[in-house]
């Protein structure tokens, strides 16, 4: 065990990342074990474990400066911070997306124009009878018929640009979140370059909340659970005890993904089937874009439901990883039990050298012998 203490060559840092979280949950697996020994017996937890070649630096801490110690008191409160610092960022994003797309140069008039001929030929189309001849004067705006189909066209694919301040905050939040409909798009070249910094910064951002979320998330629930079973146990079940787990996570995920179905189904009028297949595409950040909110009102409410969507698949994550970190425990505690009960039998000399196969034929051969 003595050679497992010096470190590779090169010096400590060349071990990977893998070998270094692996010492860390084993260090963590040690502590655990000191806490639950008696405290007679603590200094000797570590000396009689497999594991004892993992060893916790123990350095001598320097005096901390104020700003460190500052800096540590808001470490508490990072997620409240960074969640205000992503709404900011989305606010601040929005109106510079407006000002940017709204004070350009470039207009509309060739979308217009192109609008404008096809329903002309649209119109040269027609029958004689239903419509009159058509004129060089003629334009969507002195013709009825002309002006009915030049609507239809225009509102069939209207142009997708940001003009408000509303559009740009939906740009934004399609942007961060990853979903990307495609129904709202920057038209200079200044705006897809800044989409593409801000899109870098923003997503990292969303990403970093969301992991803290998730475990606001869990923190949530598992208080909510507990609440069911103080009142499950006030009736008279006084061993009932509910904690979140990855199943329960995952039907809670599931439920309500179908509830926001059902509310995006009675909202925008949609299909139930149309209803789901939209959800699926916002709250896996697919988003394929030939469904898409209506409204801003209504793109608000879908955007605060994703969010709570993307907080409840970050809870389930957490989950997974601590479902995976215990099971790894329990492994540790089966080898250094096994550790220590090879070890005590060496010591005490009882140890069966033996297989089971051969100890029990010894075992046969001896009870025909007595016989």
């Amino acid at each position: 065990m003595a050679n497992l203490q010096t470190p590779p060559p090169g010096g400590g840092d060349s071990s990977d990342g893998t070998h270094r979280h692996t010492d860390r949950l084993i260090d963590k697996f040690m502590q655990r074990k000191i806490e639950n020994a008696p405290p007679e017996t603590h200094h000797l937890v570590r000396k009689q474990s497999v594991f004892n070649f993992v060893k916790r630096e123990e350095k001598e801490k320097p005096k901390q400066s104020t700003f460190k110690k500052i800096r540590r008191k808001i470490r508490k409160f990072n997620t409240i911070i960074a969640f205000v610092i992503l709404i900011a960022y989305t606010c601040g994003g929005a109106a510079l997306f407006w000002q940017i797309e709204s004070n350009s140069d470039k207009k509309l008039d060739e979308y217009h124009k192109n609008v404008l001929q096809k329903s002309k030929e649209l119109y040269k189309a027609l029958p004689p009878n239903q419509c009159g001849p058509l004129t060089p004067n003629h334009n969507e705006i002195n013709n009825k018929c002309l002006k009915l189909i030049y609507d239809s066209l225009y509102n069939l694919n209207p142009p997708r640009y940001i003009n408000t301040y509303l559009d740009g905050l939906a740009y934004v939040l399609t942007c961060i979140t990853t979903i990307g409909y495609g129904q709202l798009v920057c038209r200079t070249i200044v705006g897809k370059m800044v989409t593409v910094v801000y899109g870098i910064i923003g997503i990292a951002l969303t990403i970093y909340v969301l992991r803290h979320n998730g475990k606001v998330a869990l923190r949530v629930c598992n208080w909510v659970l507990g609440l069911v079973a103080r009142c499950w146990r006030i009736c008279g079940n006084k061993k009932v005890k509910f904690r979140m787990t990855v199943t329960k996570s995952f039907i809670l995920l599931f439920t309500f993904w179908t509830l926001g179905s059902l509310g995006i189904a009675s909202y925008e009028k949609f299909v139930f089937w149309d209803a789901i297949y939209f959800s699926f595409s916002t709250f896996s950040t697919v988003g394929f874009g030939d469904l898409v909110p209506t409204s801003h009102i209504s793109g608000a409410i879908i955007f605060a439901l994703h969010f709570i969507d993307l907080c409840l698949l970050s809870m389930v994550f957490v989950l997974v990883h601590q479902t995976m970190e215990n099971n790894f425990m329990k492994v540790l505690e089966l080898l250094d039990e096994g550790y220590r009960k090879h070890t005590t039998e060496l010591n005490t000399g009882t140890m069966n050298l033996q297989s089971p196969g051969a100890s029990k034929r010894l075992q046969m051969s001896t009870a025909r012998e007595t016989k």
